[in-house]
């Protein structure tokens, strides 16, 4: 039987990615070096245990573009393109007021505390709010903070999840804006615009 190693414990952390050091060298031997900043910025963030990793898939992907594409002004999401993001609006589709306040706090650069369960499948993502967090950290789209991002003590059985970098920011940014533009269209705005006519405040609100 074949024995697994996941992102939550393993032996093999320094290999789920491109550490801090593979990537400079890969600037260096391609000559851009000035855009390690903003690869940083954009594609690092990945904490596997005591290893800071940079998403190898956009990387590459990215220097790739530069040596066809001087022009490029800002790096792009690359992961953005390999798949639907059809989990982050599974979450905007759970209506649950805590779920939504834990997201802002994410976008606003914050972390959250979570249980994580290595070994859900697709199938039990809707049993419980625990799932739909842990999911999120398995498939990369929160990584694990490191003990300089936050303050104080995590419970045992919990993980303190973050936006790892701009590219999984914008993606849940974007994904966002298109179910809120989704949703606008089959809102009953009547209460909202009486609201406005009466200045109802609380009610706009």
């Amino acid at each position: 039987n074949f024995v697994s190693d996941s992102i939550v414990k393993s032996r093999l952390n320094e290999y789920f990615g491109f550490t801090s050091q593979e990537v400079g060298q890969i600037l260096e031997d391609s000559g851009y070096q000035n855009e390690a900043e903003r690869v940083r910025a954009w594609y690092d963030g990945y904490h596997f245990g005591e290893f800071d990793m940079y998403c190898p898939w956009d990387v590459l992907n990215y220097v790739y573009d530069l040596q066809e594409h001087e022009e490029i002004s800002q790096p792009v999401s690359y992961w953005r393109n390999t798949s639907d993001n059809a989990v982050i609006r599974s979450f905007l589709d759970h209506k649950q007021n805590l779920i939504t306040a834990k997201l802002e706090t994410l976008l606003g650069g914050g972390y959250i505390i979570q249980k994580i369960d290595e070994n859900l499948t697709y199938d039990y993502l809707h049993s419980s709010e625990d799932n739909l967090w842990s999911i999120l950290y398995l498939t990369g789209y929160l990584t694990c903070a490191r003990n300089c991002d936050f303050a104080g003590e995590v419970p045992e059985g919990t993980t303190a999840l973050m936006i790892p970098n701009e590219e999984i920011r914008e993606i849940f940014e974007t994904t966002i804006i298109r179910w809120f533009d989704d949703s606008a269209r089959t809102w009953n705005r009547t209460s909202l615009f009486d609201a406005v006519w009466s200045g109802d405040s609380e009610g706009v609100t």
